[in-house]
């Protein structure tokens, strides 16, 4: 196939541009670098140095891969925005906000309501009653550990806080379970 040089380096010239141009658009490096290897053939073949389709389209395969793989990790070093790799920690957010309680929270369980779900929590002395607000201090695993939010006071749990007569003789007193059904 015979093409006129003048027309093979415009063709090539307006193809360059417009991929150099389409960076603009879809940045990363590499239109860039592609419509540059573009103009380079459209400058040879203006100088009738390719004559060719074909050595035209041989030459900026080559000089686009090269002109990409050398310039391109220099061009993002110095023209390259700002980028960040940063894992949102969802936890590391919700830190120190206020929930509802809705079950009674306990060292050894409870629920709350944080972002429209239902959650275990738990706290690391006293309890909080339903109703009240608690403030988030971490997660362990699914459970979130909280303790009250400011203007609330935390109900002393007798299970919590070992009463040094109630170590000592368990008997003294009625279980738990017997106080709640009325037994003796």
């Amino acid at each position: 196939m015979s093409l006129d040089p003048d027309m093979l380096g415009w063709i090539f010239l307006v193809g360059g541009v417009l991929l150099m141009s389409l960076e603009a658009v879809l940045p990363g490096g590499i239109w860039f670098f592609l419509g540059l290897g573009g103009v380079l053939v459209s400058v040879l073949s203006f100088l009738n140095v390719v004559t060719s389709p074909e050595l035209a389209i041989a030459l900026w395969l080559v000089a686009a891969t090269a002109l990409t793989l050398s310039l391109r990790p220099f061009a993002r070093r110095y023209f390259g925005g700002t980028s960040s790799s940063k894992i949102p920690d969802e936890d590391l957010e919700a830190m120190d906000q206020e929930v509802p309680v809705l079950d009674r929270v306990t060292p050894t369980s409870g629920r709350i309501r944080f972002r429209g779900a239902v959650w275990q929590a738990r706290t690391l002395e006293g309890a909080l009653p339903e109703g009240s607000k608690a403030r988030l201090k971490y997660r362990d695993n699914l459970t979130w550990i909280v303790e009250p939010a400011r203007g609330y006071i935390s109900e002393v749990d007798d299970a919590a806080l070992p009463d040094a007569d109630a170590t000592r003789n368990r008997t003294d007193r009625p279980s738990r379970s017997s106080t709640r059904s009325g037994g003796s």
